[in-house]
């Protein structure tokens, strides 16, 4: 039995869900956290000259945007290892810039991105360094499933070519009378053919203990 091309993208969709949402999200919250202290920051000093004004003559925002660009080496001119925007959103409006340069007759002013303060480099730099390990991670991963997949189509197959943590997203085998064959079709299945990305049992310890 083939699994079709439709189940396999689902299988693999799971798996990396299942593997990266927790520290994904982790480290959207961090993101978040560093786009909180880096509005606080920026907004201290104006706060009490932008109190004594009339509320309808200050800018508001729900969402507040900090530009990432980080590189490891300061002096090398536009190369940049993680280029992103990391946000905080508000419930209610707070003071804030918008980006008027963007704003036409039918469409209100967003909000603008705003550079990251010198006082959060070194918090932002671990994130960032954190941001391009687990993508690095992932996009390992990735590129192991989808030459595993690409490759081979039968549970048997995929079962022989997966760690066996992994057989858990795979379809049950049924049982089937055995068939004369000239030639064994799961004989190319050795999983040394593919190698298995070696962050795979950390990921799963970490989650494990994570509670993911």
């Amino acid at each position: 039995m083939r699994i079709s091309e439709y189940k396999k993208a689902d299988i693999k969709r799971t798996i990396l869900n299942d593997l990266y949402v927790t520290a994904e999200n982790a480290l959207n919250e961090r993101k978040e956290q560093i786009a909180l202290e880096n509005y606080s920051i920026r907004m201290a000093p104006l706060l009490p000259t932008l109190n004594s004004l009339p509320v309808e003559f200050v800018s508001h925002i729900d969402k507040y945007i900090v530009e990432i660009k980080y590189k490891r080496i300061p002096d090398m001119i536009d190369k940049y290892e993680l280029v992103d925007a990391w946000s905080c959103i508000f419930i209610d409006k707070q003071f804030g810039p918008v980006d008027y340069t963007a704003t036409s007759y039918y469409t209100k002013s967003p909000p603008r991105k705003e550079k990251l303060v010198p006082q959060l480099y070194d918090k932002a730099a671990v994130l960032a360094e954190d941001i391009i390990a687990l993508n690095t991670e992932r996009k390992s991963m990735e590129r192991f499933l989808q030459n595993v997949f690409d490759r081979w189509s039968g549970p048997k197959q995929l079962r022989a070519a997966l760690p066996e943590t992994l057989h858990k997203y795979l379809p049950a085998i049924k049982s089937q009378k055995p068939r004369k064959t000239n030639k064994d079709k799961t004989a190319d299945t050795d999983s040394s053919v593919i190698a298995v990305p070696d962050a795979l049992n950390t990921r799963l310890t970490t989650n494990l203990l994570e509670g993911s």
